[in-house]
């Protein structure tokens, strides 16, 4: 019994020793089947004989293998926008890649290569991206890049030094410049030291226009104060006129009395008298009085104190005085003064008649009209307080 399961064991071993070389044998065979396909051929194992079959060429794909060893494989060529580019024995073609928004076709899509796309101009390639070139500052020069996968190349002009990579100042009389020439370099070097305090002499020039634009400022802000004054001062008189009493009306059958003929230093009054016996006449006290009579010598010297020298000529032509009676009173006198008066006389008489010493009230509202026109609110205050019917 012993002897017989011996015998069993042994023949067990043997068969398993049987199957190992068998599968040595065939692995080792068809290693040396692929080995011996050549560089335009595949080894085909599926049929349970291994045998080599021939490639398809570059732009056409695999439809059917070859049959058997020596015989010719059935290939197709890859159809419109599909691509095989080396030998190959796939089934199916690779699709041609699309151009990007920012590139352009510099190759079509052929069966046999893929389609070859490259950046626009002024345009490179940086990570599989086209990216705008950088354009030269201020100053700098272009040498070359923008092209492929090349930034721009910028250097400085000549006879200027790099303030920054983006910037070259011309040198000028600038005798501290620490940095190479133009010519000395072929590319923006960035300053490894502060650059000196020395200044050009055009620096002078940045204060002056600095001065300039903060006394425009300030020049904006003062007009835009005086412009909201007056406009407060006519809200205000606008109010008052509002809330003022009506003045007492006249009976129709009331008579008028004039004190005519007075003399310079006594006031005109014109009233409305109601008809009364002639007893209670004497006891009515007379209302207020109209404003005086305004001399003009003395109105033309109050409005040359007030009325800024810049704004006077414009002051005039809006009063309708000519360029040539502007022009004639600046000849005639020699003083600026003098001439001013003169140019105001020439208005008083033109619109007088010039046969009155005293100045009209219409004439004076259409000065006060004028100044406020023009913005010279206060001006016009300091008039109307001086030439006002209260005593």
């Amino acid at each position: 019994m012993e002897n017989r399961r011996e015998l069993g064991m042994q023949r067990g071993k043997a068969r398993l020793y049987v199957v190992f070389l068998t599968i040595l044998f065939a692995q080792s065979t068809g290693a040396i089947a692929v080995g011996s396909c050549k560089d335009n051929e595949y080894y085909r194992n599926d049929t349970g004989s291994g045998f080599c079959c021939d490639k398809c060429p570059p732009g056409y794909r695999l439809k059917e293998q070859c049959p058997g060893e020596g015989q010719r494989s059935v290939c197709e060529k890859c159809e419109a926008g599909y691509f095989l580019d080396k030998l190959n024995y796939f089934g199916n073609c690779f699709r041609c890649k699309r151009c990007k928004d920012l590139e352009l076709e510099i190759s079509p899509c052929e069966p046999h290569r893929d389609r070859v796309c490259g950046c626009k101009l002024e345009f490179y390639t940086k990570n599989n991206e086209c990216k705008r070139c950088t354009r030269c500052g201020p100053g700098q020069k272009k040498i070359g890049g923008c092209t492929g996968a090349n930034d721009t190349l910028c250097v400085c002009e000549d006879n200027h030094y790099p303030i920054s990579s983006r910037y070259c100042r011309p040198v000028g009389n600038f005798s501290g410049c620490p940095y190479p020439s133009p010519s000395e370099t072929t590319s923006v070097v960035q300053p490894s030291e502060p650059i000196p305090s020395t200044r050009p002499k055009n620096s002078q020039g940045h204060i002056g226009m600095v001065i300039a634009l903060i006394g425009l400022g300030l020049g904006t802000v003062f007009a835009l104060a005086l412009a909201g004054y007056c406009t407060i001062k006519r809200f205000q008189k606008q109010i008052k006129s509002l809330f003022r009493p009506e003045k007492p009306r006249v009976p129709e059958s009331s008579t008028e009395i004039l004190i005519s003929e007075p003399s310079s230093n006594e006031r005109v009054c014109s009233v409305p008298v109601p008809a009364l016996p002639p007893e209670t006449e004497t006891s009515r006290k007379l209302p207020d009085c109209v404003p005086r009579p305004i001399k003009t010598h003395q109105f033309i010297y109050s409005v040359l104190d007030v009325v800024p020298v810049g704004r006077f000529k414009e002051l005039v032509r809006h009063l309708g005085v000519t360029e040539q009676d502007i022009d004639r009173a600046e000849r005639d006198n020699r003083t600026f003064k003098e001439a001013q008066y003169q140019m105001l006389k020439v208005w008083a008489d033109s619109s007088n008649g010039g046969g009155s010493n005293n100045l009209p009230r219409q004439l004076f509202q259409e000065l006060m009209e004028t100044l406020r026109e023009m913005g010279l609110c206060a001006c016009a205050e300091h008039i109307e307080k001086s030439y006002s019917t209260e005593d």
